[in-house]
């Protein structure tokens, strides 16, 4: 998928969250949870974390890795967990930690590559005491062919041996978290088989959201 897109899963899924009908950003409760989720599931790819046995565990230096985390929660995400002394935690941990920043942090670094504007809302008015802002990705178009390719992956219509990493996590990512602006509650409910393949190739910080999302 030859897109120009940020390379970082955590942004990208932000981009996805934008209601392209609307106008507007679609509200997902725990979307700073899913964020983290990204970090880590790109981190684990990326070999700087390893799974045992449900726990995290640091196995790399950013500097040593052939792709380092180039975005800002990838970067803070991978200090948090390395200055954790022993004993691991498990992910679940690190998915659901610090995660009421992450959102903000997400969203400005995003502003600032020029990936989406930032402004207020008509109405001007603060939600919930804080500043009401409104998102919008100037490129609308990629953003749509992004979720045309991710739901593309959902449904199967991509060979599994041509599937690319990063949209396998998209949309088990997106199911987990409830961006239903990608993966729907009826395709989740049409599709938990595929769902659950995709979660399990995403890896280990995929499942464990998509655990706390089932209430285990």
């Amino acid at each position: 998928m030859s897109l120009n897109l940020p390379r970082s899963l955590s942004l990208r899924l932000y981009l996805l969250a934008f209601n392209l009908e609307k106008g507007r950003m679609y509200r997902v409760p725990g979307l700073g949870r899913t964020l983290r989720a990204a970090a880590l599931t790109q981190l684990h790819h990326d070999g700087l974390l390893s799974d045992d046995h449900g726990l995290a565990l640091v196995t790399g230096a950013p500097a040593d890795a052939a792709s380092p985390p180039d975005d800002q929660l990838s970067r803070l995400v991978f200090r948090q967990l390395a200055a954790e002394p022993s004993p691991a935690r498990p992910w679940a941990y690190w998915v659901g930690h610090d995660r009421a920043p992450a959102v903000r942090m997400v969203r400005h670094e995003l502003a600032a590559a020029g990936w989406v504007t930032l402004g207020s809302h008509p109405d001007g008015l603060p939600r919930r005491g804080r500043t009401s802002v409104s998102v919008s990705p100037p490129d609308r178009q990629t953003v749509r062919v992004l979720n045309r390719e991710a739901s593309r992956a959902l449904r199967g219509e991509i060979a599994d041996a041509e599937l690319p990493w990063e949209l396998a996590a998209l949309v088990a990512l997106a199911a987990a978290g409830d961006v239903i602006t990608l993966v729907s509650a009826r395709e989740r409910r049409t599709w938990p088989e595929r769902i659950a393949a995709l979660t399990a190739l995403a890896g280990p910080p995929a499942e464990a959201l998509a655990a706390h999302a089932g209430g285990t």
